[in-house]
């Protein structure tokens, strides 16, 4: 059983699909995003 994940950096052309594997595979679930532009973050992600 995987307790904690700290960060993950994984490019993808399907946001649902990799969200789906690592929720309903692996059993993690969605955590909060930065949404500050200084964050860096330009697209869609999870």
């Amino acid at each position: 059983m995987i307790e904690a994940l700290d960060h993950v950096n994984i490019s993808t052309d399907d946001l649902e699909k990799c969200r789906r594997f690592y929720c309903d595979v692996l059993g993690l679930e969605v955590g909060p995003r930065p949404t500050s532009a200084r964050a860096g973050f330009g697209r869609p992600g999870l």
